[in-house]
C-alpha cells in the first residue's frame, strides 16, 4: 500500500514539476540573454564619446582640493591620473581672471556652468585636450556610474569606464603628482601666499599621455596625414606654434 501511494505521489510530483523544469531550462536562460542584450544595447546607445579603442580623458576635483585628469588607454590597458595641486595659480578661462585651480570648480557651480570652466581652464593653461568632467572619481565606482552629482559624461560612457577600470590591474594604474615634478614650480603667488605656477609651455612628457595611438603607429610614419585642429586653449596665436 505504501509503495502504491509513493508511486502515485511521485507521478503527481513529476506532472507538477515538469512545467517548472521546462521553464528553468528554456525560458529563464532566454530571459537572461535577452536582458543582457538589452542592457548592452542600452549602454551602447548611451555611449556618446568613447568607442573603447582610443584614449579617453576626463577631469574631476578630488577630496584633497586638487584636480585630477584621468586618461584611459585601452591599447595597453593602462590608467594614468595627473594630479594638479589645488594651489596652482591659473588663468581662468572665459575671462574670469586669475586664481588657484582648486577654486575653479566652485566658480563653475556658482556660475551654473558645472565643470565647463574647469576643463577649459585646464586646456588653456596645460594645453591638454579635455572637455569631459565629473564630480566623482573612479575609486567610488557605484557613485561614479549611478549617482554622479554633476557630470557631462553620458551614462553609457560611465559604464564603459567602470568596466575598463575593473579590467585594469592595480600595477597598471599610475598617479602622477605634478607637485612632485618640475611641471609646476613653488612660488609666492599674487595673493601673497605660497603656491605653484606653471613654468612655460606644458612638457611633451605630459601631453604624450593624450596622444592618439594611431599617430604613433609605425605604419603611419612618413605618411602624409591631414589633421583638423580645433583651438580651445584660449591662447592667441597657438596655431602658429603647432607643428
Amino acid at each position: 500500500m505504501k509503495s502504491a501511494r509513493k508511486i502515485a505521489y511521485l507521478k503527481r510530483k513529476n506532472r507538477t514539476t515538469k512545467p517548472y523544469s521546462w521553464i528553468k531550462k528554456i525560458i529563464l536562460p532566454g530571459l537572461i540573454i535577452a536582458g543582457l542584450s538589452l542592457a548592452f544595447l542600452f549602454i551602447k546607445l548611451n555611449a556618446r564619446y568613447w568607442d573603447g579603442d582610443n584614449k579617453f580623458a576626463f577631469v574631476f576635483p578630488d577630496d584633497n582640493g586638487n584636480v585630477g585628469v584621468t586618461v584611459l588607454d585601452p591599447t595597453v590597458d593602462e590608467m594614468t591620473t595627473l594630479v594638479i595641486p589645488g594651489d596652482t595659480e591659473v588663468t581662468v578661462a572665459m575671462n574670469y581672471g586669475t586664481m588657484r585651480i582648486k577654486n575653479v570648480w566652485q566658480l563653475g557651480i556658482n556660475e551654473k556652468l558645472g565643470g565647463q570652466i574647469l576643463v577649459k581652464t585646464i586646456a588653456k593653461n596645460f594645453s591638454l585636450p579635455v572637455f569631459l568632467w565629473t564630480d566623482k572619481n573612479l575609486p567610488n565606482l557605484f557613485k561614479f556610474v549611478f549617482l554622479p552629482g554633476m557630470t557631462n559624461i553620458p551614462f553609457g560612457d560611465r559604464v564603459s569606464i567602470a568596466l575598463f577600470s575593473f579590467k585594469v590591474k592595480n600595477m597598471d594604474k599610475t598617479e602622477i603628482d605634478l607637485a612632485k615634478s618640475q611641471f609646476v614650480v613653488k612660488r609666492v603667488l599674487t595673493d601673497g601666499k605660497t603656491g605653484y605656477i606653471i613654468p612655460g609651455e606644458t612638457s611633451g612628457r605630459i601631453t604624450v599621455y593624450f596622444t592618439d595611438n594611431d599617430f604613433i603607429k609605425p605604419a603611419l610614419v612618413g605618411k602624409n596625414i591631414k589633421v583638423y585642429i580645433v583651438d580651445s586653449t584660449g591662447r592667441p596665436n597657438v596655431s602658429q606654434v603647432v607643428r
